[in-house]
């Protein structure tokens, strides 16, 4: 039904790192696939589709959509073969049709570790955090996917970034319901989960570090994307899944608000910012920071430059960072500010007893005049986008800034 062509390499193009190489192999062949003006899919080789996937898939392409979402899900290939090849015995068809209910109660029943470890109260959570998965206690669960691949897409079509993953025209992707499976073996990758490691706050704070250099702009759209496995065709206790959805969502919130700290810290990190980023890394280990930074909308981070710190000893410093946590925290809010706020290089701005903004900590923000009487910070250089966020440079703390209105 289609044409096949192979093309060779040669063993010397071959890296020593396995995940190496299967990157330089997969940008060979998105190269070959803009060239040709082709789409792409994934033919994995130990994937199952449930009946009628393809066939819907090619029904989104008709409809204009350009990249297809969807979720793989692992079960221990020890348990799944058996129990498969009873139910499907190969020796006696050339092929196996599978309902999707018959696909979700295989998953179910044969559930990998590496899917367990992605739920919220495994005590093993996943090093690899692809997934979030809340349990519905008797009926399933639930998965949001945190980072993925399309299945197919048109790599021509998208400004990709070096994975191929979209970074435009996300109203012409799809995200796709419960329909692929895949058997491992039971013990495959179990590097990522295998160190006793809770889901906890300070758990996902720390992944804020992996995430950085794994999600990208479509991730945060599929990220929204509820794929269910209920262990009947349709959820039955709609308030058990609702509990779980919502459990799910706070999770979410969670990782990308962790996330959006990481964005911020790592630009402090890099614009003479290192003490405030020192202070941005405490407060978002143990004073739990990011519940207070609006990561489903906009914020606006103000970094203090090293210059700001100027009045603060070095043992006063040293003191904060090894625990007046609340302190710091309390800085860190009178930094932060729920939505969009407009300023130019060489604005001034400072804390008053009113203004049009208000920040995370509850002080008014108001935008002053260069020659105003009192203490103000002065905004140094552009506003630099970080994800949802934006983060303006400051010469001066905005908690030592004092003008009268």
């Amino acid at each position: 039904m289609l044409p096949i062509e192979i093309r060779t390499f040669s063993p010397a193009e071959m890296h020593a790192d396995k995940y190496e190489w299967h990157w330089i192999m997969w940008r060979r062949g998105l190269d070959q696939a803009r060239q040709d003006g082709a789409m792409v899919m994934l033919v994995i080789p130990d994937v199952l589709y449930a009946d009628g996937t393809l066939a819907r898939w090619g029904d989104y392409l008709d409809a204009g959509k350009r990249a297809i979402f969807s979720i793989g899900t692992w079960v221990s290939q020890e348990t799944f073969l058996p129990d498969f090849l009873g139910r499907y015995p190969l020796a006696t068809q050339d092929s196996v049709t599978m309902s999707k209910r018959e696909m979700l109660d295989l998953l179910l029943t044969h559930m990998h570790p590496l899917i367990a470890a992605s739920f919220r109260d495994s005590g093993h959570g996943i090093f690899h955090a692809e997934r979030l998965t809340v349990a519905v206690p008797g009926e399933g669960f639930v998965s949001r996917m945190m980072t993925s691949q399309p299945f197919l897409f048109d790599a021509s079509h998208y400004r990709s970034d070096p994975t191929g993953c979209p970074e435009n025209r996300f109203e012409d992707m799809v995200c796709d319901e419960v329909c692929v499976l895949s058997a491992g073996p039971m013990l495959h990758l179990a590097e990522f989960y295998h160190q006793n490691q809770p889901f906890d706050d300070y758990r996902i704070t720390h992944l804020s570090g992996w995430s950085l250099g794994n999600i990208r702009p479509a991730h945060r759209h599929e990220s929204y994307v509820d794929y269910r496995y209920p262990r009947f065709d349709k959820p039955k206790d709609a308030a058990s899944w609702d509990e779980a959805l919502a459990a799910l969502s706070g999770m979410r919130q969670d990782f990308h608000a962790a996330h959006a700290i990481a964005q911020v810290w790592h630009h402090a990190n890099g614009q003479q910012c290192r003490k405030a980023s020192s202070l941005i890394a405490l407060t978002a280990l143990r004073a739990n920071l990011k519940r207070a930074v609006a990561t489903d909308g906009a914020f606006t981070v103000f970094l203090p430059r090293d210059e700001a710190f100027a009045g603060w000893s070095e043992m006063h410093m040293k003191a904060l960072l090894d625990g007046n946590a609340p302190e710091i925290l309390s800085i860190m809010r009178n930094h932060v500010f729920p939505g969009r706020i407009y300023l130019q290089d060489g604005d001034c701005v400072a804390l008053g007893d009113a203004g049009k903004f208000v920040t995370l900590g509850g002080r008014p923000l108001s935008q002053v005049r260069p020659d105003a009487a009192g203490r103000y910070a002065r905004i140094s250089g552009q506003k630099v986008r970080l994800g949802c966020g934006a983060a303006y440079l400051v010469d001066r703390l905005l908690t030592d800034t004092s003008v009268a209105n």
